[in-house]
């Protein structure tokens, strides 16, 4: 049967023997969308069979083992730079509180022309501004890490496995994300709450409550993939 993929440029397409993301440059449309690896389990003997089925679970259990370290690594990073950003932000609300304070003082010190003059830096505004900007990169990361929680979570039919297969003591992201679910948890119930109350939120796209509410946002997000096709 033939594929509708591109032709002549390097791409990652499912295979349709092992189920997984490979690479291809097709030449023309009858060509075989089967990766370099499952070419040899073409054919229908029980032998062909055996050497396929076997196969297949050592690729999974090699995909799944990288999907894991890459999952585990990109949450620790994440904890550290949330740990950094609730510093900055700390920070930067003293700061805006030592400036109001100074402004304060001033306004009870000095005359008006001398306050209008004052009123006119900029210190207390860019301090504002850089508070925002950390406040909206924790907002993505929040939904970056609400994702990897969809992936990682306690099996509600098993509650000694994780919902990516693997047991409770052997996920290293399901481990990684325990110490700031609760926080996690929160904020979304937070951005939930928003969203019904038609107000601004940081939601994904792709967050059940988003394509209930706002379902033109998944539709956005789909015009603005590469992968699109009208």
């Amino acid at each position: 049967m033939a594929h509708q993929h591109a032709l002549h440029r390097p791409l990652r397409v499912e295979c349709l023997c092992c189920r997984l993301e490979q690479r291809f440059t097709f030449a023309a449309r009858s060509d075989q969308v089967v990766c370099a690896s499952c070419i040899k389990h073409v054919g229908g003997t029980a032998n062909v069979a055996m050497l396929r089925d076997r196969q297949h679970l050592e690729m999974w259990r090699a995909e799944r083992s990288l999907v894991v370290d890459d999952c585990s690594l990109h949450v620790v990073g994440l904890e550290q730079t949330l740990h950094d950003r609730d510093g900055a932000i700390t920070a930067l609300n003293e700061r805006v509180s030592d400036l109001e304070g100074a402004l304060q003082a001033r306004l009870d010190a000095r005359p008006v022309e001398s306050i209008a003059i004052w009123l006119e830096g900029t210190k207390i505004a860019e301090a504002e501004e850089r508070l925002d900007r950390s406040r909206k990169f924790i907002a993505r990361l929040f939904g970056v890490l609400w994702n990897v929680d969809g992936a990682h979570n306690r099996d509600e039919g098993h509650d000694d496995r994780c919902s990516c297969g693997l047991p409770e003591g052997k996920c290293r992201t399901l481990a990684a994300l325990d110490p700031i679910r609760n926080a996690l948890y929160k904020w979304e119930a937070e951005q939930v709450q928003r969203i019904l109350n038609g107000e601004r939120h940081n939601l994904p796209d792709e967050h059940p409550e988003v394509l209930k509410h706002e379902p033109w946002r998944a539709k956005a997000t789909c015009l603005e993939s590469p992968d699109y096709h009208a």
